[in-house]
């Protein structure tokens, strides 16, 4: 009787933390690298419509990542061949065909959405913790939950391309935007 009642007790008081969390559906994915040349501006963006489900808690950390983002390299578009190949060839897609973005913890705090997130690129792992989100509303009406930050290439030790004798040279910053689509 006593470990019947003691199990009851566990069991009732492991659920009380599920009562407080918020879910939201993600119903597509899109990662935007915009970076810089010696004669202007470039943007690779990846789409994927698959949707999951993200949990949130104050407070909470959670031991198993809440998504699990694998990007292909070779689905990132740049907007023309020779800048898509320029990308694959810096990114080592041959040796390292996907880019994995873990969203570790996901927790709302005093109203704003904030998650720790590791990045993993060319074998080399980059952890941000508490990046900002921020929760907005898309031209088309879309809810978005978008984070952005900056990463440069020599953290990863890459070599960024250099084109026509040196001329052309892409600048070793790039800025990085998440954006996941929530359904309403």
């Amino acid at each position: 009787m006593i470990k019947k009642t003691l199990l009851i007790l566990i069991l009732s008081t492991s659920l009380l933390p599920l009562k407080a969390q918020d879910f939201l559906v993600v119903t597509g994915k899109s990662v935007t690298i915009n970076g810089n040349t010696s004669f202007g501006r470039f943007a690779c963006d990846y789409l994927d419509d698959e949707g999951d489900t993200l949990v949130f808690e104050a407070g909470y950390v959670r031991e198993n990542p809440v998504m699990d983002i694998v990007l292909p390299v070779h689905e990132f578009g740049c907007g023309n061949k020779m800048l898509d190949r320029d990308f694959n060839k810096t990114l080592q897609s041959e040796e390292y065909p996907y880019i994995r973005v873990k969203v570790e913890q996901f927790f709302l705090e005093d109203g704003e959405y904030f998650s720790s997130l590791s990045l993993k690129l060319v074998g080399k792992e980059l952890l941000m913790e508490k990046l900002p989100f921020i929760l907005e509303e898309s031209k088309d009406g879309e809810t978005i939950l978008k984070a952005e930050f900056e990463l440069n290439l020599k953290y990863f030790d890459l070599t960024p391309p250099k084109k026509f004798l040196g001329l052309l040279k892409v600048h070793e910053e790039l800025h990085i935007k998440l954006s996941l689509a929530l359904s309403e």
